[in-house]
């Protein structure tokens, strides 16, 4: 996935950038970036998704989007709206929801059994 996105933005962006010269800060701080944006992330997510349960799974990938809001606001002063911030809490309480009724229909399901 990593390397198709590098594809797509070479073909469109070299035209654009390549007259540019590049600086050893931009390239040092790019590989740095590229590190803690693409590389650890999918490599962590690829090595222990297999390993944790199937209701913990979207609950963490869901969290990817309230932590990149937070950050940007945080490290990078963007503004955050009233309607990002609801659609974070949606899109966390989806997965929630989606995750704790099945949960509690089975501890129901499990009493009337007893």
């Amino acid at each position: 996935m990593s390397a198709g996105a590098l594809l797509v933005v070479l073909i469109i962006w070299v035209p654009t950038v390549r007259p540019l010269q590049f600086s050893a800060g931009a390239l040092h701080w790019g590989a740095i970036t590229a590190f803690f944006a693409m590389v650890l992330p999918l490599t962590c997510f690829s090595f222990f998704m297999p390993h944790l349960s199937l209701g913990i799974g979207p609950i963490i990938s869901s969290l990817e989007l309230p932590a990149s809001v937070i950050f940007a606001f945080i490290l990078l002063d963007e503004t955050v709206t009233g309607v990002q911030i609801i659609g974070v809490t949606l899109i966390i309480l989806a997965v929630i929801i989606t995750n704790v009724i099945p949960v509690r229909v089975a501890h129901r399901y499990q009493q009337m059994g007893q």
